[in-house]
């Protein structure tokens, strides 16, 4: 999160530019840029904003690449770079004609996306944290009577049975039905437990 979201001020589309700018830094490296010991340690780092490119991996990446992360990744949303900014950078621009004309992407990041886990507690963290901007109660409650339809035996969790079941219900075929099904357990069922949590 940007450090204008971290401290709850008013922000804008530049907060984008901000998360952009850490995916980069995490895909060259394989590690975030803002990284504490707790949630509370990692926003104070965020707030600081302090870049360093320390790790052994940096030696090997380009100035101009570096110099596009430091602009994404300014403090002051006034000062950081635009969208539009960041996608006509330089260093942008020339990989992107190299990437064309030799048809192949730099190995780096793909390995470094290979080795990082997103750990499900990251996971949760995050999904709590949008949820808990973009929702009032009203919707949550919404959200929490939806899900109960599919929670045949009340317990707090949706199978993959029960969420079959909905599906069915809905008219949508057996085969089609256990697609839909298979795809948001994996995106959902974090910690693979075969079963959504939708009152943790």
């Amino acid at each position: 999160m940007a450090p204008e979201v971290v401290s709850r001020t008013e922000y804008d589309e530049k907060c984008d530019v901000w998360s952009a700018g850490v995916f980069l830094y995490l895909l060259i490296c394989g590690q975030p840029p803002f990284r504490g010991a707790n949630k509370e340690e990692t926003s104070k780092l965020i707030k600081k904003g302090e870049v360093t490119f320390s790790q052994p991996v940096w030696s090997k990446v380009s100035k101009e690449a570096k110099n596009l992360i430091l602009k994404m990744l300014v403090i002051h949303p006034e000062k950081r770079n635009t969208a539009h900014q960041a996608l006509t950078d330089i260093w942008i621009i020339n990989n992107c004609l190299k990437s064309s004309i030799e048809g192949n992407a730099t190995p780096l990041p793909l390995e470094n996306l290979k080795t990082f886990h997103i750990q499900s507690l990251f996971q949760n963290s995050v999904l709590t944290f949008i949820a808990s901007q973009l929702l009032d109660t009203e919707q949550e409650e919404g959200l929490r009577k939806m899900f109960s339809v599919f929670d045949v035996d009340n317990d707090g969790q949706i199978s993959k049975e029960e969420l079959l079941e909905g599906y069915k219900a809905m008219n949508i075929n057996e085969i089609e039905a256990s697609k839909e099904v298979d795809e948001v357990f994996e995106h959902v069922d974090f910690n693979k437990n075969g079963v959504i949590d939708y009152n943790g």
